[in-house]
């Protein structure tokens, strides 16, 4: 039987009371009995209720459908008239309310309960509905948003590949190594392109709930120094890739995915180089525990604000003190998702002009 918390709005205190006992009978919370507009108006805003029965006609300056309009505005608490009242405009002025009911006086008990539990049924479906229509709105504003961003972010790169291409193209006496520069240029560039495809691809995949945890045995020194060496032939002069191991690397680890793993560190690791402008060293620190293997991603970069540690992982974050430097805002929440795959831990510490360290935690 329903629980339901109902409020009787009734100014007969002999038709409240047998109302009241009838919903009792039936199963259900009576949370409070008013007899004016203005009492049902300030027990709704205190109590929440499930579900208000209304009578029509009751003391004070304000009627019941007047009472459940100003409900209307302040909850979203569905309103069931119960009235002697059969006039046509009466009915009218309750159907403008978008009230969930209307019984006339005297009821049958089973006809009540039949229509207060199709009120709750219809409250409920509406509000299922509703969030659905919110989720489909926000996510559909968020795939804009992130074409949008997409669009603009791959500007960029194709603009350096293709004037790149044409100074190679049209200069007969370069040099060596400014040949090596424009290639260079364009190993960035198309790097650059690249990240931002697997992410797109991950966040799609994410969206349709296809990212899937699939573990196998995995050498986790030999994968992080063949991703150093990976992200070597993107970065620039400026910066120095490390790998840095501490304890005894176990047999081949069971319980990481390397599928997600390479996005996990290849993302940590790229924004590492993306904000260090300039240069510096970019480390991957591997250590292994009972049970664990801790990756710590560390540089000396610009920092992020401590005030930004909140957001870091939500979608299209970016903080405040990157200036130009490009970015979608996705990487980190793309992130901690495909750590939270693992069922593995992310943390962050950092520090404005000195560089940040993130640490990512997984089962071994």
């Amino acid at each position: 039987m329903s629980q339901a918390r109902i409020l009787v709005v009734e100014d007969e205190s002999i038709i409240a009371a047998a109302i009241s006992d009838d919903l009792v009978d039936l199963g259900y919370e009576v949370i409070d009995i008013v007899a004016s507009a203005e009492a049902a108006i300030s027990c709704a805003d205190a109590s929440c209720p499930d579900l208000i029965l209304m009578d029509i006609s009751l003391q004070g300056r304000l009627d019941g459908i007047e009472a459940a309009k100003q409900i209307q505005l302040r909850t979203d608490t569905p309103v069931v008239y119960l009235t002697s009242y059969t006039d046509e405009k009466t009915l009218q002025r309750s159907l403008d309310t978008n009230s969930f009911g209307y019984m006339l006086k005297p009821y049958k008990v089973r006809e009540l309960r039949a229509t207060i539990e199709t009120a709750l049924k219809k409250h409920n479906r509406q509000l299922v509905d509703r969030q659905a229509l919110e989720v489909e709105q926000q996510n559909t504003q968020d795939q804009i948003r992130y074409l949008a961003i997409t669009a603009h972010e791959l500007t960029n790169p194709l603009a350096a590949i293709k004037l790149s291409i044409d100074l190679l193209d049209n200069a007969i006496a370069l040099t060596s190594d400014k040949k090596n520069r424009y290639v260079d240029r364009i190993n960035t560039a198309v790097d650059s392109m690249d990240e931002l495809i697997n992410n797109t691809m991950t966040m799609s995949q994410a969206k349709e709930g296809k990212l899937t945890f699939n573990p196998e045995s995995l050498d986790v020194t030999k994968f992080c120094h063949d991703l150093i060496e990976e992200m070597e032939l993107v970065s620039i002069d400026r910066h120095t890739l490390r790998l840095l191991t501490y304890g005894t690397a176990p047999a081949p680890c069971a319980q990481i995915d390397k599928r997600l793993l390479h996005p996990i560190l290849k993302n940590l690791l790229h924004n590492a180089i993306k904000y260090s402008p300039d240069g510096g060293e970019i480390d991957l620190e591997l250590t292994f525990a009972t049970g664990q293997a801790i990756f710590v991603v560390r540089d000396r970069g610009i920092g992020i604000p401590t005030a930004y540690f909140d957001k870091l992982f939500q979608k299209f974050e970016r903080a405040a003190n990157v200036g130009k430097i490009k970015g979608t805002g996705l990487g980190l929440n793309i992130v901690k998702q495909l750590v939270d795959l693992h069922q593995g831990a992310i943390s962050v510490d950092s520090e404005i002009n000195r560089g940040t360290a993130f640490t990512v935690i997984l089962p071994c």
